[in-house]
């Protein structure tokens, strides 16, 4: 029986260079994620989160005492106290995840843009790469 199904799994590496350029190329975009992530977030919300100043290539928010500053895709928080430096620290670290996803995101309305109308289907599913369980997301297109 003649078969004319081909798959082709392809496993996309983008550079970090890549994704901190899509974040500088939206950074209206990345001061507004960031700022709904801060309002709801449990330790920092009832600081009333606020947009501080922002440039085309960083933008800093007010968070009490806290000035939490996002630059080419790297996160930093001045004005904390000794006792603060690990609350701080972790929540770097969670907005630097959050950046990493809204960068996966971009980079995938980039893909969906490029393929256009070839794409017949996409499915979100669970891989494992180098012993790492990690979304992916699978286009079916028609060439």
């Amino acid at each position: 029986m003649p078969c004319n199904l081909a798959v082709s799994i392809t496993k996309a590496a983008v550079s970090q260079e890549h994704l901190r350029k899509l974040l500088s190329d939206n950074p209206s975009l990345v001061a507004q994620v960031v700022l709904n992530y801060l309002v709801q977030h449990q330790t920092v919300g009832h600081l009333h989160p606020s947009i501080a100043g922002q440039t085309s290539f960083a933008v800093t928010f007010s968070l009490g005492n806290w000035f939490l500053t996002i630059r080419d895709g790297q996160v930093s928080i001045d004005a904390v106290r000794p006792g603060e430096r690990r609350e701080a620290d972790a929540l770097c670290q969670e907005v630097s995840e959050v950046l990493a996803l809204l960068a996966d995101e971009l980079f995938l309305q980039q893909v969906q843009q490029l393929l256009g109308d070839t794409i017949t289907g996409i499915q979100q599913v669970e891989v494992e790469s180098s012993g790492q369980r990690m979304a992916a997301t699978v286009f079916t297109v028609n060439l």
